[in-house]
């Protein structure tokens, strides 16, 4: 069941990405303090879409912000 749901939620994050992703760490019921080990290991298929796809832009203790990579290269500056 686990293995549908990660598959669904990626499907559904292909079809329609997202501009960006905000990871908040040492958030209550995860596994790790860094929500995005936490990710990799509960959902390692979806993190690595994620991963190749968007880049982390900013870490604000614990708080981190990917921009999916067409929008990062527009973000920084000139």
């Amino acid at each position: 069941m686990r293995d549908a749901h990660e598959q669904d939620m990626l499907e559904r994050l292909k079809t329609t990405p997202p501009p960006a992703f905000v990871f908040i760490g040492r958030s209550p019921l995860m596994s790790f303090a860094d929500a995005v080990q936490d990710f990799e290991t509960h959902c390692p298929t979806a993190a690595a879409w994620v991963e190749s796809n968007y880049v982390e832009t900013a870490d604000f203790e614990g708080i981190r912000v990917w921009l999916r990579r067409d929008r990062a290269a527009r973000a920084r500056p000139r």
